[in-house]
Formats: C-alpha cells, sequence, structure tokens
C-alpha cells in the first residue's frame, strides 16, 4: 500500500531544529576549515582532501549496518573508497618530498608545496561536509517506509543553515585574531570583519554566496531528498578537477607534483 503523505507542520520543524542547527555548523567549519586549508597547502592538495567526503560517508554506512541495521555499502562503493585512501597517501609523499608547484605560479602569495597540516585541516574540512550531508539526509529524506517525520521543505531547511553557517565562518574569524580584527576599516580590510563588503571584494563575494552557495548547496539540498548522501558526495569530486584547472588559469596553482597526480588520480 501506498504510504500517506503527510503535512509539514511546526512541530515537525521544532523537532528538527537541533539538525539543523548542528548542519548549519558543520557547513561553517568546513567552509572555514578549506579556506584556513587554502593559506597552507596547495590548491590541488587542499581541493583534494577537502573532497574526501564520499570515503567518510561510505565507512559511516559500514558503522550504520553495523550498529543500526542500515543498507550496507555496495561492494564496489567500499573499493573505491580503499582506492581513495591510499591516493591519499600516495598524495602525502609529495609533502614528504617537498615538491613545489612553483613552475606554473603567477601569483607571490600562492603556496607553492603541500604541507600536512594544510592537507589535515583540508581533510577535517571534509568530516564536517559529510555531517553536513547526512543532517541533510535526515530531514530532507526520511527513511522509506514510514509516513512521519514528511520532508522538510527545501526553503525551511536552506535558510536556517546557511545563516548559522554565515555565523559560525564569521566567529571563527574573530577568534582566529581577536586582537587586530576591527568592523570595517578601508585601508586593512583583510582585518575587517565586514572587508567582504567593500568594492574590492564585494562582487567575487556576491558570487561566491549567489552561484556557489545557494546555486551550488541549494541543488545539493534538493538532491538529498531524492539521493544518498555517498551519491551526492561522489557528484562533488568535479570539484578538483575543475577547481585545479581554474586555479592553474588563474595563475595561483602550478603544475602539481608527480605523487599528486597518481594519488590524486586514485582518490
Amino acid at each position: 500500500p501506498t504510504v500517506p503523505k503527510l503535512a509539514y507542520t511546526s512541530s515537525h520543524y521544532k523537532s528538527s531544529l537541533p539538525t539543523l542547527a548542528i548542519s548549519g555548523v558543520s557547513l561553517g567549519l568546513h567552509f572555514s576549515a578549506w579556506v584556513w586549508s587554502i593559506s597552507h597547502t596547495t590548491l590541488a592538495h587542499s581541493l583534494l582532501c577537502v573532497s574526501m567526503h564520499p570515503i567518510v560517508l561510505n565507512l559511516v554506512g559500514h558503522f550504520r549496518h553495523r550498529f543500526r541495521g542500515g543498507p550496507r555499502p555496495r561492494v564496489m562503493e567500499t573499493a573505491g573508497t580503499w582506492v581513495g585512501i591510499l591516493g591519499c597517501c600516495i598524495m602525502l609523499l609529495d609533502v614528504t618530498s617537498g615538491s613545489s608547484d612553483a613552475s606554473a605560479t603567477s601569483d607571490p602569495d600562492a603556496v607553492t608545496s603541500p604541507t600536512l597540516i594544510g592537507d589535515f585541516v583540508a581533510f577535517l574540512g571534509a568530516l564536517a561536509m559529510s555531517v553536513y550531508l547526512l543532517c541533510g539526509e535526515s530531514v530532507r529524506r526520511p527513511p522509506p517506509g514510514f509516513p512521519s517525520p514528511p520532508p522538510i521543505p527545501l526553503w525551511l531547511y536552506a535558510f536556517p543553515v546557511t545563516l548559522v553557517a554565515s555565523v559560525t565562518c564569521l566567529s571563527l574569524a574573530l577568534l582566529s585574531r581577536p586582537s587586530s580584527i576591527s568592523l570595517y576599516d578601508p585601508l586593512d580590510l583583510g582585518s575587517s570583519a565586514l572587508g567582504f563588503a567593500s568594492p574590492a571584494y564585494a562582487p567575487m563575494c556576491l558570487y561566491l554566496g549567489g552561484a556557489s552557495g545557494v546555486g551550488g548547496h541549494t541543488l545539493i539540498n534538493t538532491l538529498l531528498a531524492h539521493l544518498t548522501p555517498t551519491v551526492v558526495g561522489t557528484s562533488l569530486l568535479a570539484e578538483p578537477v575543475i577547481g585545479g584547472v581554474i586555479g592553474f588559469l588563474a595563475g595561483v596553482q602550478g603544475v602539481p607534483g608527480g605523487w599528486t597526480w597518481g594519488g590524486g588520480a586514485g582518490l
């Protein structure tokens, strides 16, 4: 028999608020960790490590199957996870070898050598992204066969989660430089809490918020109502490829080292 669809009520929304808060904080941690890692490792390594959430989600899937009776991840998904872990280990050989990506980098401020701390923080961003996707699944795609709770409407999910994420990012920025950050200083935008609103940064921030934020993450949340987090996360693996090419063309990413090429292909 067809399971009847229930109307979404205020009581359903109130019960989902803790999940929305965790989702928003996780998204903010994901953004903050990734942005920090860009300044401490190469763009290629940052993008590859922050995109490791399919590996994390596969491991979570095995945990849920073992202890909560969830569906077991498919054999090929698990095989791909181990290939990805091997690829990550191979990538780290570029860190130990001290290879440099400076050959095609025109930006003097760009990081030209991968670092362990930068890669690790980017991976923390992948962990946060995994929590964000799992939270989205829990409220946007309830278990099949259960009439309650109904899936939360997209706009009721996206707006508070994005708001909490922005507050989380701003709070971490203030905590990172508590003595030198001002509200707005046109002569020192890098240390201004509202520096993104300046004419120099506003167009780029509007693009990041509108195209990447609203367009990208709203699409992700839309897909979570129909697909598993593993499938959605795997589709995001195009980001390191496209982002690496854009970074190379923009002059902020040189030609990666050999271990990064080999490990990145596996990842």
